[in-house]
């Protein structure tokens, strides 16, 4: 079952960038969760090279892998449970945000930079291929 948005208008700052503006209706309630219980999973298919971003962010829920900003600055705050070897870029798909330079959509992101976990916001538009991973609760069996 799919999460449920929010619908609020509310502004988000990353990283000290200028305020992107949430997309109303386009973002997930945060979830409960430890980041030691998260997977990281591919979000292209092993016979896909690319997704465009409106697939990959419906894929995002399909998946159950559907995590929104506040989620991505909980994983912030908690990065030294991140597994050690994950570099790939992380995928935010369930909050949309308009880019306060340009109007366009974003979505944000997590990348490692070489000793940290960082934030930052990356186009709609972009090509997604398999260097980006969606964070999703592990299944227990």
């Amino acid at each position: 079952m799919a999460r449920q948005r929010r619908h609020s208008k509310r502004l988000v700052e990353v990283g000290g960038s200028r305020y992107h503006t949430v997309v109303p209706g386009q973002d997930v309630e945060p979830s409960k969760f430890e980041v030691r219980d998260l997977e990281f999973i591919s979000i292209v298919r092993p016979d896909e090279r690319f997704i465009d971003g409106e697939t990959m962010r419906q894929r995002a829920s399909e998946l159950h892998a559907n995590f929104g900003i506040a989620d991505g600055m909980f994983i912030l705050g908690h990065q030294e449970e991140m597994p050690k070897d994950l570099q790939d870029h992380i995928v935010l798909a369930g909050t949309l945000l308009r880019s306060p330079s340009d109007g366009h959509f974003v979505v944000g992101i997590l990348y490692w930079d070489w000793n940290e976990w960082r934030p930052s916001f990356l186009p709609l538009a972009e090509s997604w291929t398999g260097k980006f991973r969606f964070p999703r609760i592990k299944v227990k069996r």
